[in-house]
């Protein structure tokens, strides 16, 4: 080798042994470098979004298809005062100006003519089918109408209960969430859009003034700056030296301009969501870090984060130190109960926002679920009714036997003959004296019905009684029905079959 070619060599390792010496020198003065990092940590986390709560959600309304089910199932006489056709909407309509009317009637009345307008559309109703005509008039529309009813007042109780409740708390993180933690972070409302202008204050008289907790404005990003800002004799990177700035002033210094070299550093920290959880750990991290540190020569113990000086005030200017005096909001060392409000206190109000929220949200997907439940029951009441027959038709389909004079044997006699027609009962004779039918007579039918309704209780009783009292197939007839063990009152029958109806429509609930 030759000689220069050696000394080259040589010169060029003794460079880079110092410059590994000096890399090694300042790295080695980043006594904060743990504590700042958490301060970034909590940083980055109230920057983050929130996750699970959405301030944009709108309050709780009744299930879309309440109203036009409400008014398919009610009666006639009260469906007839709404136009079914959007064209021709009464906006003016004389209930509105009758005496006593509530002030919201008018809108009242256009939301049933709303419902109206659906109910009467067949692609707009569950199952796409209507209600067969007057079959909301009868009793198994009444039925329907009382678990209507019930339903609707289940539903209105929880979109009450949400909106009056719950709900103000999920608005909280749209407004006052976001003040509270811009506050704390940076002194700002808003978040920074700079690093150049992310932390508003001044220093005060001296650096042992401004770094104390309760100094104002009290900020996380100044405390940043307490930790690794440094000034005149001050010549080691106490947060290494990507993020270590410089104070020109400690008297009256702008401190964002300090802090403008640690804020690109504390947004490399890791994201994290922006949850209650998320920002309580990161507070808690950063106040775990605090410790005491006596006076030298002094009996005097204060609290502080980072390094302080080892001589002389706890956070004044000293080569190597940086620190934030947490000392004021020691209970224990407080001459009268501590009410002074700091970024601790801020972020410990943003969090219970958060959480309010958080829990706010989780009651409405409650609440919406159970919305869609009664929706969905309200839905399969009406799909069942559409399936229905009224009140009438089913009384005149159990009427229609026409009861012969021989018994329970062929009925083809009466029914050819006008004679054996006349004789029996409920018949009447449709045609000429040799050709015609045996028909129903109505008239018969419904007086014999309305009598065992509305006569004496005794009466019907006592036709009850009559049809019991006979014991074969045979003799069971005269308003008797033979149920296949027994006989009995064929009107008995008749309510039983209704109870029936009543009975598996209400267990769809």
């Amino acid at each position: 080798m030759k000689p220069e070619t050696k000394a080259l060599l040589m010169l060029a390792a003794l460079l880079n042994v110092a410059l590994v010496h000096k890399v090694s020198a300042t790295e080695d003065d980043a006594v904060n470098l743990a504590d700042l990092d958490a301060i970034c940590q909590l940083i980055e986390t109230g920057l983050g979004s929130t996750t699970g709560v959405d301030p944009a959600s709108s309050e709780l309304a009744m299930p879309c298809n309440f109203d036009k089910i409400n008014m398919s199932l009610s009666l006639t006489s009260w469906r007839n005062k709404f136009t079914t056709d959007a064209s021709k909407r009464n906006n003016d309509t004389e209930f509105c100006k009758a005496p006593g009317s509530e002030p919201n009637f008018k809108q009242q009345w256009t939301k049933w003519e709303s419902a109206a307008i659906a109910a009467a559309k067949t692609n707009e109703m569950p199952g796409k089918k209507l209600l067969p005509a007057g079959i909301s008039n009868g009793p198994v529309g009444m039925a329907a109408r009382l678990q209507m009813t019930a339903l609707v007042a289940e539903a209105t109780k929880v979109v009450s209960d949400y909106n009056s409740g719950p709900h103000k708390n999920l608005q909280k993180p749209g407004s006052e969430l976001a003040t509270k933690l811009n506050g704390a972070l940076f002194g700002k409302q808003t978040k920074p859009t700079s690093a150049a202008d992310a932390c508003e204050g001044a220093a005060a008289a001296s650096r042992e003034t401004t770094c104390k907790i309760t100094a104002t404005p009290s900020t996380v990003c100044r405390a940043a700056v307490f930790l690794c800002a440094k000034k005149g004799v001050q010549t080691k990177d106490t947060c290494g030296s990507a993020a270590t700035g410089t104070i020109a002033n400690w008297n009256n210094a702008k401190l964002k301009t300090a802090y403008q070299t640690i804020h690109p550093k504390c947004l490399q920290a890791k994201s994290r969501s922006l949850t209650a959880a998320n920002l309580r750990a990161a507070l808690t991290n950063v106040l775990s870090r605090i410790k005491t540190h006596p006076h030298s020569g002094s009996n005097s113990v204060v609290a502080v984060l980072g390094t302080p000086t080892n001589q002389g005030a706890n956070c004044a200017t000293s080569d190597g130190a940086g620190c934030l005096d947490f000392t004021d909001l020691v209970a224990s060392k407080a001459a009268r109960k501590i009410t002074t409000n700091t970024w601790i206190s801020e972020i410990e109000e943003a969090a219970t926002i958060l959480e309010q929220a958080e829990d706010a949200m989780k009651l409405r997907t409650q609440a919406v679920q159970r919305l869609e439940a009664l929706d969905a029951k309200a839905q399969a009441i009406y799909t069942q009714l559409t399936e229905e027959q009224p009140q009438s038709i089913v009384s005149s389909k159990t009427d229609r036997h026409v009861p012969s004079p021989h018994g329970d044997k062929a009925v083809g006699s009466e029914n050819n003959n006008k004679k054996n027609c006349e004789k029996a009962e409920k018949c009447k004779w449709q045609g000429t004296e040799t050709e015609g039918k045996c028909i129903v007579d109505e008239s018969k039918v419904t007086t014999q019905g309305s009598t065992a309704g509305t006569g004496a209780a005794a009466g019907t009783n006592t036709e009850g009684k009559k049809c019991s009292e006979k014991k074969t197939e045979g003799e069971c007839e005269d308003g008797c029905k033979w149920n296949g063990k027994e006989c009995k009152d064929s009107s008995i029958l008749v309510e039983k079959q209704f109870a029936l109806m009543v009975s598996a429509f209400v267990s769809i609930l």
